[in-house]
């Protein structure tokens, strides 16, 4: 296991809940929480932005946690090898290799709540990647999906999104189908637009080639491989009639099992009683001048 923080810290990331601002400052309250393993304390502080009490960051929690729960070396070599590599190969080296301190450059960077402070240059890398590459390798040590719930949910709303977005431009551009002319290029390189000539008016009429619209089949692809389909969602008359033959199968046999038990009890019942009677025929023998007689 990994060593685990006994002594309160000097200065400690917070996050205000009332107005979003994020700093850093020394805690003005340390209280004593036995029942965090990782680090058995509570921080607090004023925000100095609107005044209310302000908590530890939930980031620098996690990375509390994740030190607690990480494996390491034990002797003094494996130990020295171990702070070597994680100077190139710890977390904030991954994070920065891939995503480097870079304010502004990023597209999530717009809604970022550390942007303001520019909290990302002091860490060396972007925070918002450092979670999310922190909350996976917890996810993982631990065996518990359940902890990547959130990223989850947030995935399945974007794609919904993409879907709903994909639908909405088939719509504006005419429907599943787009339309577009037909051209070709005559023996001296001219440019010409396929057409013929109507028999009847005279008049020249476009030929137009009819292809399927490019995001239908990205559509599909989406609502298919994300268990989108009617079938999936157990909407179509084949899967309800299957579901209405399990149905009956599961009280056909829950009716059978219910007669068999009936049968089982009266034919205990039964038992019971003959047992009964056949007791109550059994009576000691009646000796007569010491012969044995029935009664």
């Amino acid at each position: 296991m990994g060593k685990q923080r006994l002594d309160p810290l000097k200065t400690v990331s917070y996050h205000c809940r009332s107005c979003g601002h994020r700093f850093r400052a020394e805690p003005e309250s340390v209280v004593s929480a036995p029942e965090k393993e990782s680090h058995p304390f509570i921080y607090s502080a004023t925000c100095p932005e609107c005044s209310q009490t302000a908590e530890q960051a939930a980031w620098e929690q996690n990375l509390m946690i994740a030190h607690a729960n990480a494996t390491g070396p034990t002797t003094d070599e494996g130990i020295r090898r171990c702070k070597f590599n994680a100077l190139k190969h710890g977390l904030r080296a991954d994070v920065a290799t891939y995503y480097p301190a870079r304010p502004g450059g990023y597209p999530h960077c717009n809604a970022c709540e550390w942007l303001e402070n520019r909290d990302c240059i002091q860490f060396g890398g972007c925070l918002k990647r450092a979670e999310l590459l922190l909350r996976h390798q917890i996810a993982f040590e631990t065996n518990d999906p359940g902890k990547l719930q959130q990223f989850r949910a947030r995935t399945q709303a974007h794609l919904q999104a993409l879907i709903d977005d994909m639908i909405l431009a088939i719509a504006q551009d005419g429907g599943p189908r787009i339309s577009s002319p037909e051209w070709y290029y005559d023996k001296d390189g001219g440019f010409h637009l396929a057409s013929y000539t109507d028999a009847k008016t005279g008049e020249k009429v476009q030929i137009n080639k009819i292809e399927a619209h490019p995001l239908l089949k990205l559509l599909m692809d989406f609502v298919s491989k994300n268990k989108m389909t009617l079938e999936d969602m157990g909407m179509t008359p084949k899967v309800q009639e299957e579901q209405e033959a399990l149905r009956g199968f599961l009280d056909d046999d829950l009716d059978e099992r219910e007669g068999v038990e009936v049968f089982q009890e009266r034919m205990q019942s039964s038992m019971e009683k003959l047992a009964k009677m056949v007791g109550g025929s059994i009576h000691e023998p009646v000796i007569v001048d010491g012969e044995v007689v029935d009664g």
